[in-house]
This record gives C-alpha cells, structure tokens and sequence, in this order.
C-alpha cells in the first residue's frame, strides 16, 4: 500500500483515500460525550480488540518464518532467502513486542448509514453515528510528535508475502469485509494514548439512532445545545426508518 506524508502534520495517509472520502464512527452516547466534552479521541491497544486474531500474525507468516528458520540452513536457496528476506524476518520476530506498542482508533468509509454498524457497535436505543471526511480528520487531530497513520483495511490474504508493520495493521479477516473499516493506527511506548481534536473541524453530522426514544433525542440535543452550542444544527436523524412493534 502506497502512503501519502503530510510532514506538516506527521500523517501517512494511504493513496485509496481523499481529502473527501466520507467516513463514520458509531459509538454510544457515553464515548460520544466524552469526544465532544474533551475534545480528545482515544486510540485502543491493537492486542485489546474484541477479534483475537487482532494483533497476532496470521498462518502465512508463520510458515514463512519456520520454513526461513529451519529449512537446510547451508543450502544456497536458504542462504538467498535469508538474504533477501531479513528484513522480514525481523519484523517477525520483533512483532510480539511490537503489538503491545499500536494503537487504533476505528472509523468506516461508507456514502451513507449502515444499519448492520448501527446494531454491532452502538446500543441502538442510544447510539451516535459521527460523520466526517479524512480531510477534517486530518485538520481537526493535533497529534505530539507522533506519526499518525490513516489506511482502509485489506480483507484478503497476504499473497504478497509483505511482513511490515503496515501490512499487518490494515488487514482484517475477510468475514469483516462489510465494516470497510478505515483504520487510524499509531505506534508508541505509551501505556494509554489519546490526542487533542478540533470537534467543531472534525465532525461534519451527528447522526441520531434511528430507535432512539423522542425523550431521548430531547435530552441529547439539550446537552449539546447547552455544552457544545456550535455544533446542535448539526444534528440529524437517521434516514433509516424502523417501524415500531406495537
């Protein structure tokens, strides 16, 4: 995958995405106040992911790491490929560790709402669908001396063999592939990570729960109005209609 570096403000950005690709974050009402009343996102270590295959290097690796390892180690095409790949096979050897040290916040690149987010990561009765672009992430993120890195996800095997951090990072199981998730991803020493971010740059809609109650759609626009005035004509409600069971 082919980055672009905007070195005025430390983020790689993969070439799929544009200043205008739409993106989204569905989270509960808790995570969403939080964003707007500290005006600071938070990154997840990779390891602590709900997918156990999150963090931990997929089979090809493995087999690629033992057969480099162990295979007749004075045979020529052994030596080649110790010397070709050595790299990689630090990478390998180094990921353990380096798990431990990335950090993730995720959003999903989609034209409009998917219902199926709507019911995975929010309490649907309470939920908060936040709207942007990469662009107004980019502006709105003051990151501290880290470089920020911005990718959609690959859902298919590595055929490529490609054993950088990166790589292994931006790619997912292919039972995901309906998230078409974009992935910030961050690697650091820290035990905890969160950055500061222009709420009123960053968020372009807030999209309410298409179950959320009429009292509570009241109580939310209220805390908005009353806390973060600027941003109450951004309220929307969902465009996805649930008829009621009566």
């Amino acid at each position: 995958m082919i980055y672009d570096m905007d070195f005025s403000k430390n983020i790689k950005i993969s070439d799929e995405l544009t200043d205008t690709t739409v993106i989204w974050r569905y989270c509960s009402l808790e995570k969403f106040f939080s964003l707007i009343f500290n005006e600071e996102i938070y990154f997840s270590k990779i390891c602590d992911l709900i997918d156990e295959y999150e963090g931990s290097l997929p089979a090809e690796y493995g087999t690629f790491y033992c057969t480099s390892k162990l295979i007749g180690g004075k045979s020529n095409s052994y030596k080649s490929l110790r010397d070709n790949r050595k790299q990689d096979l630090l990478h390998l050897e180094q990921w353990p560790k380096d798990a431990l040290k990335v950090f993730v916040n995720c959003w999903t690149k989609h034209k409009g709402e998917s219902y199926a987010l709507w019911r995975i990561y929010t309490n649907i009765n309470s939920g908060i669908a936040i709207k942007s672009t990469v662009g107004r992430l980019k502006t709105a993120v003051v990151l501290d001396g880290n470089i920020l890195n911005i990718s959609p996800l690959d859902y298919k095997p590595n055929k490529n063999k490609i054993f950088e951090l990166d790589t292994i990072v931006t790619r997912k199981k292919g039972f995901y592939e309906f998230e078409n998730e974009v992935r910030l991803f961050v690697k650091s020493d820290n035990e905890s990570l969160k950055f500061k971010v222009n709420i009123y740059e960053l968020i372009s809609e807030i999209i309410l729960s298409p179950l959320m109650p009429a009292y509570t759609k009241d109580i939310v626009k209220a805390i908005i109005e009353l806390k973060t005035p600027k941003l109450y004509e951004k309220i929307k409600v969902s465009a996805i209609k649930i008829r009621k069971n009566k």
